[in-house]
């Protein structure tokens, strides 16, 4: 146990080994601020003297985007004797509160995330939603310069 009675237990959290991956495609990630996030993670994390603990680094997609900015947290086990490490980002398995996709992370969402998730060992559930189906206006089909095309050519005809 992390936590007993509001105390940190520091021995155990050193123990523990996470990765958290910040998602930076471009439809949530660029668009939306991840780098801040990314930045609001590496001070946070610096600040609690957890970058030992924890490896940051960046995710191309999680297939989320209209859900994004998205972060993966992951606790990593220890290796078995001979297993093979893979660098892919998986999805989270496992027992609640080791793994997590958060959706719509703000900056402001990055302490929280922090603290409880790798110090408590606590999932952020506020940050936590089903995948969407579909959101309005969104069309994984459809190109951004299709649509962009198709309205200044309806905006021609009617001059």
């Amino acid at each position: 146990m992390l936590v007993a009675r509001g105390v940190l237990d520091f021995t155990a959290l050193a123990a523990r080994k996470f990765r958290i991956l910040v998602c930076r495609g471009p439809e949530c990630g660029e668009r939306l601020g991840s780098q801040e996030i990314h930045r609001a993670m590496l001070e946070s994390l610096t600040e609690r003297a957890l970058v030992d603990q924890v490896q940051l680094g960046w995710q191309s997609c999680f297939g989320r985007c209209t859900q994004g900015p998205n972060v993966l947290v992951q606790e990593l086990a220890a290796p078995r004797p001979g297993e093979r490490q893979f660098l892919l980002a998986t999805m989270p398995l496992g027992r609640a509160g080791r793994s997590a996709l958060y959706n719509g992370v703000r900056p402001g969402d990055v302490e929280d995330i922090i603290e409880n998730h790798v110090m408590r060992d606590r999932l952020v559930s506020r940050l936590i939603q089903p995948p969407a189906r579909s959101a309005p206006g969104y069309s994984s089909s459809a190109s951004a310069t299709t649509r962009i095309d198709s309205s200044e050519e309806g905006s021609e005809g009617e001059s």
